[in-house]
């Protein structure tokens, strides 16, 4: 089983508490991965923070943004993600998560793994 940082027991503390989404991921994470793999939730790289980066040094490491996924709540409209709102309102969301995972995946490149 994955070592999860911080400690399962400790999750509740966490600044900004882990949605229905991000619970079931970190299940799916926990009950998938090997003893090799380290799950980190919600951690502080620079300056940003995706939900999990899990990482083993036999495999590497894989940044993973998770948005709740209730049906009807996003859809694609011209190639920019929309998010509907309780009025059943239509919006742009704030950041496109595919963005979010590149910025994060230029960030680690840039500012820590190379020299």
């Amino acid at each position: 089983m994955a070592t999860v940082h911080p400690a399962l027991n400790d999750l509740r503390h966490l600044a900004t508490p882990l949605n229905h989404g991000e619970e079931a991921v970190l299940n799916r994470l926990i009950g998938f991965l090997g003893d090799e793999w380290h799950v980190f939730v919600q951690p502080h790289i620079l300056n940003v923070r995706p939900d999990f980066l899990i990482c083993s040094l036999e495999q590497g490491v894989t940044v993973i943004e998770v948005k709740d996924w209730r049906p009807g709540i996003y859809r694609n409209q011209g190639g920019h993600l929309e998010v509907c709102d309780l009025a059943g309102r239509w919006t742009p969301f704030k950041e496109d998560p595919i963005q979010q995972v590149h910025r994060y995946r230029s960030t680690l490149a840039e500012r820590v793994v190379s020299p």
